[in-house]
């Protein structure tokens, strides 16, 4: 009997433990699902940690909102923030606004972690938000030198350089001279050294200390004479006019040059901050630009006519070769071509057939009567000093001018060409009316001297042409040889 009621009485004790751990299992699977239960219902985006960023009152705050209330409240704060510099007892303020960034991440992530970990840490972390957590916590966040190569533009802002700098050496050109100021070392502000203390003290949260500004002796630049004579430095020009801009006069230009070696020696003997000149060579211009306006085309150098009739398809001929020659002008040193001016006498062009000089005698041909105009112009050079480069004589003499004082033209043949040997440019006035060609030579006068032309017979179709030159007295001063002709009379 006490054997039976011995395991009765174990069997009793095994059901009250089985039914304790029953209870026990149902009421902590009820709390965990309670504590689920909450967890869940305690999602949301807000901050829940009681934390103060710069007085700013973060708990409730989404992080978004949470971050625009902190930079909007460090754009108020900083928004004229400067530095005081001291120099020589005057202060500069540097307003560093633009150098000044900030960054509220670091204490947002801190802020908004708790509560926003693992769904299952929400319940720890409400309970952590109102007891560890509970009393508010104040933080300072401070803005840092993101934009530091904005501080040289704030020094100079501030008018920090202008003062006291370096005393550089400069010069100037005068009328006369190249007048020269040697510079000297000065103590100036070192604002490599200021960038740094600027950096510190923003580093440091300091904004009310005045920072004495560090000083630095400069020497001044040290000048190179020989790149002075590049940009001063200039042959003489004499006045002439632009082919390329419908001749428009070009100014004149004086030579400039000076001593580079002799100016060297001045600035090296030359005491710092002291002042000296080294002598301009002025080379004058021959034709100022006052002279050219003033003289261009103004005199007659030469002129010259002849009846020019013939045949309608002559006239023609010499109408076209006219108005080519008409307006032509040469520079100092070019060379005028009669052919090159005309060009080739085609039927196209206009040109048409008239009498012509061909193997002693006369022929139609294209272009026949253009020896005439060639002619004249010869006729009228003759009168000037311009040099003739190449003329030559007619086979046959001419019933237009006298022997000596022709010119033959023919393509491919025959070239009449002179040069402007002359200091002015020159124009050829050519006309052709009432039968009548005229060639005026246009220029400055610039020899005073009168030209007469002489023409000798040396044989009965052979000749020399002369140009005499006189003075203001009447007496031959010159005489030259332009040109030698030898003809053939006209077969019959």
């Amino acid at each position: 009997m006490k054997t039976k009621s011995k395991k009765t009485k174990r069997k009793l004790n095994r059901k009250k433990i089985l039914k304790r751990r029953i209870i026990a299992s149902v009421f902590l699977t009820g709390l965990i699902a309670l504590y689920c239960l909450a967890c869940f219902m305690l999602e949301d985006n807000v901050i829940w940690k009681n934390v103060t960023v710069n007085g700013i009152a973060l708990k409730g705050l989404t992080k978004k909102a949470a971050a625009g209330a902190l930079a909007e409240d460090f754009k108020e704060k900083y928004a004229d923030t400067s530095l005081s510099v001291q120099l020589n007892g005057q202060a500069y303020p540097i307003n560093i606004s633009s150098v000044l960034d900030f960054d509220s991440s670091k204490e947002l992530k801190d802020a908004y972690t708790l509560g926003h970990r693992h769904w299952l840490m929400r319940g720890i972390d409400w309970i952590l938000a109102h007891t560890l957590y509970k009393e508010n916590r104040k933080i300072d966040a401070y803005p840092y030198a993101k934009q530091t190569d904005k501080i040289t533009e704030a020094i100079s802002a501030s008018g920090l350089p202008e003062h006291d700098p370096a005393s550089e050496t400069t010069w100037e050109l005068t009328d006369t001279a190249l007048a020269v100021h040697k510079g000297q070392k000065t103590a100036s502000a070192d604002f490599e050294k200021l960038k740094e203390l600027i950096i510190s003290a923003i580093k440091k949260h300091d904004y009310s200390s005045a920072i004495e500004c560090p000083l630095t002796e400069k020497e001044p630049v040290g000048i190179d004479f020989s790149k002075i004579q590049e940009e001063v430095c200039q042959e003489k020009q004499n006045a002439t006019l632009d082919k390329e801009n419908n001749y428009a006069v070009i100014p004149s230009k004086d030579g400039i040059s000076f001593d580079a070696s002799a100016a060297q020696s001045s600035y090296d003997a030359c005491e710092p901050g002291g002042q000296f000149e080294v002598p301009l060579t002025i080379d004058k211009a021959e034709i100022t630009t006052e002279d050219m306006n003033a003289n261009l085309f103004q005199a007659e150098l030469g002129s010259y006519s002849t009846k020019g009739g013939g045949s309608a398809g002559r006239k023609t001929n010499i109408d076209l070769a006219v108005k080519s020659c008409n307006g032509v002008i040469l520079l100092p040193g070019e060379t005028f071509s009669y052919n090159d001016v005309l060009g080739e006498r085609t039927a196209d062009r206009g040109y048409q057939p008239a009498g012509a000089y061909s193997e002693g005698e006369v022929v139609e041909q294209l272009g026949g009567g253009i020896c005439q105009v060639s002619s004249t112009l010869f006729a009228a050079l003759l009168q000037t000093n311009l040099e003739i480069v190449t003329r030559s004589s007619h086979s046959m003499p001419v019933s237009y001018l006298p022997m000596g004082m022709d010119a033959a033209v023919s393509w491919g043949g025959p070239e009449f060409k002179f040069k402007n040997n002359l200091t002015y440019p020159i124009k050829i006035s050519a006309a052709y009316s009432d039968g009548t060609i005229t060639f005026k030579i246009l220029g400055a006068k610039a020899d005073a001297r009168k030209i007469e032309v002489e023409v000798k017979k040396t044989g009965e179709l052979s000749a020399e042409t002369y140009r005499k030159y006189y003075d203001a007295n009447g007496n031959v001063t010159e005489t030259k040889r332009v040109a030698k002709s030898n003809y053939k009379p006209l077969k019959r």
